[in-house]
């Protein structure tokens, strides 16, 4: 089976004949999941011999993605959406944009289009909540209620009082002398919100736990949080709010700031607005301003330094940016974003780095894909376990 290089309307030979306009439309079609069998069949063939397609796929998601993340909005006038898209591919003036320079404007619009509804799913953030079957509130005596899609109820129980349904959790109940605790679950995939009594905001990442007093009684107002979630606390000088990790306390009077707790040695807390003092073991502690991170681990104390608020908080629109990061860490955000356990069967994949995005309703599918056309590393999964290879 020979293949050529996709110049201009060279023609490939797969079995039979297909010209550059033709494998151009169907790696349109395979982005936006439209793309019929057999065709799909013969640009796997092409993807897995030709790096000249394989590198044009590769910049079509990212044209995609990048797409996404600006936020365009699309409307049923493909001509409002091409002008929307265009200024994306004319700061692309690689031959291998070609493929969406080549075609109509109306044709790339709709295909482009098509695939940021496939990348971004719903157009609300993460942060405003999609389904979420999975999300639990543990009461304090065992009790689980689940959180059902598309069923809004009022809990009491206790002399307390929540709202509850699939956008998010509110705290009804008003200070009372005797503390009962609550814990909202996320589990992977998903995200959440909370509105604690006083008003202060909190936006769960998927597998977060936050455990809360309803009402929130007592001259501060304390949580605990696993996982990673970003707060708006509401301002009340005279009581001031703390965060408890697994380990360091976060004081704050009203602010707005993230924590991320995943790797329980290394607790992030990100200050976006206010101010925070992050404590941890010994005596240590170390005050934030606005732009500024601390990172903790019990071996080195406090370390801090700037940070991007695109990256730190791009999980509120699902999306997580990496650089240079090791496929370790990446397996790690797979599991959380998708609910597979990630088994390295070459451990050398473990060290290996790479640089880019992942948008949350990415399919698991894509980014498989293009991490074996861009790196050669092989996947297979069973059992909901990923292998890597």
């Amino acid at each position: 089976m020979r293949f050529t290089p996709l110049i201009n309307n060279v023609v490939y030979r797969v079995g039979m004949e297909y010209t550059s306009e033709q494998i151009q439309v169907m790696l349109l079609e395979k982005i936006t999941n439209t793309i019929d069998p057999a065709d799909n069949q013969v640009l796997e063939q092409l993807l897995a011999h030709d790096p000249d397609v394989r590198q044009q796929w590769l910049d079509l998601n990212e044209l995609v993605q990048q797409a996404a993340e600006t936020g365009f909005s699309i409307t049923k006038n493909e001509e409002q959406n091409w002008q929307e898209i265009k200024p994306l591919l004319q700061k692309r003036s690689t031959p291998r944009l070609a493929i969406l320079k080549a075609l109509s404007a109306a044709a790339v619009a709709a295909a482009v289009f098509t695939g940021i509804y496939l990348f971004n799913g719903q157009r609300e953030p993460v942060k405003e909540a999609r389904s979420v079957p999975g999300v639990t509130l543990a009461l304090e005596n065992g009790t689980i209620i689940p959180i059902q899609r598309g069923v809004s109820k009022k809990v009491a129980f206790d002399g307390t009082t929540m709202q509850i349904d699939e956008r998010g959790l509110t705290d009804q109940s008003s200070p009372s002398g005797s503390v009962r605790w609550r814990t909202v679950s996320v589990p992977p995939v998903l995200a959440y919100k909370v509105w604690l009594a006083d008003g202060s905001e909190v936006w769960l990442n998927a597998a977060t736990k936050l455990r809360f007093p309803c009402g929130l009684p007592g001259p501060t107002r304390e949580v605990y949080v696993e996982g990673e979630a970003y707060f708006k606390v509401a301002k009340n000088r005279l009581r001031p709010f703390v965060v408890h990790t697994p380990q360091t306390d976060v004081w704050v009077t009203g602010t707005q700031f993230n924590v991320n707790t995943y790797h329980p040695d290394n607790i992030q807390t990100a200050l976006v607005e206010g101010s925070v003092t992050t404590k941890g073991a010994g005596n240590r502690q170390v005050h934030l301003r606005p732009g500024y991170k601390a990172t903790y681990t019990v071996q080195k104390g406090f370390q801090t330094e700037t940070f991007d608020e695109s990256d730190v908080l791009s999980w509120m629109k699902g999306v997580y940016y990496f650089h240079n990061t090791p496929l370790q860490e990446l397996s790690g955000v797979l599991t959380r974003w998708y609910g597979v356990n990630v088994h390295f069967e070459n451990r050398a994949l473990q060290t290996k780095t790479f640089s880019g995005a992942l948008t949350k309703t990415q399919s698991l599918q894509l980014f498989l894909e293009n991490l074996r056309l861009s790196a050669d590393v092989y996947s297979s999964i069973k059992d909901s376990v990923l292998y890597l290879r």
